[in-house]
């Protein structure tokens, strides 16, 4: 079974009370991932499978399993986390919690400054005017 682990290279992390916020560097996006999503998330940079996941729930459905892997497949496709097939089991879970469908939320309305360079990529009157791209008028 796959191990799963965060793209710590691309991908900055923080666990805020319950919530954990990952921005990607590479698209300047950034997701909220609470609840059930941030449990989730601590277990894959811990680089868990996704049976290991479901074991740190409480009264999970039968579907649970499948649940996790639609998430993690989320998780994937948004390029914050990668399945690996390296890697040692992990120790029982500490604790466990009751389940919660995982959510993972997407945003996008800072990309442009997320992604900006403020030492290259600002014009003469410096941060936080972006200069224009390439082959683009000022604005």
């Amino acid at each position: 079974m796959d191990r799963y682990a965060v793209l710590s290279e691309r991908v900055t992390h923080q666990n805020i009370d319950g919530e954990v916020i990952a921005i990607h560097f590479d698209t300047g996006i950034y997701y909220s991932l609470p609840g059930s999503a941030a449990i989730i998330w601590d277990y894959l940079v811990e680089g868990a499978t996704a049976e290991e996941i479901t074991d740190s729930f409480t009264g999970q459905p039968s579907d649970a399993v499948d649940t996790i892997m639609t998430f993690l497949d989320q998780l994937v496709s948004e390029g914050l986390v990668e399945a690996r097939r390296e890697g040692s089991p992990r120790p029982e879970p500490s604790r466990r919690v009751p389940w919660a469908p995982p959510s993972l939320e997407k945003f996008t309305d800072m990309s442009d400054l997320i992604m900006a360079d403020p030492i290259h990529d600002v014009d003469e009157m410096g941060w936080p005017n972006l200069a224009a791209p390439p082959g683009e008028p000022k604005t």
